[in-house]
């Protein structure tokens, strides 16, 4: 739970607290 929680918790965290600055590189970098 811990492992799958801070892997969704990471890119849904960005993308929430970025909004679109950090949210569209760390979501582009991402992928």
């Amino acid at each position: 739970m811990l492992n799958g929680e801070k892997q969704i918790s990471r890119p849904l965290r960005w993308g929430m607290v970025g909004g679109g600055r950090t949210g569209q590189v760390g979501y582009k970098h991402r992928t």
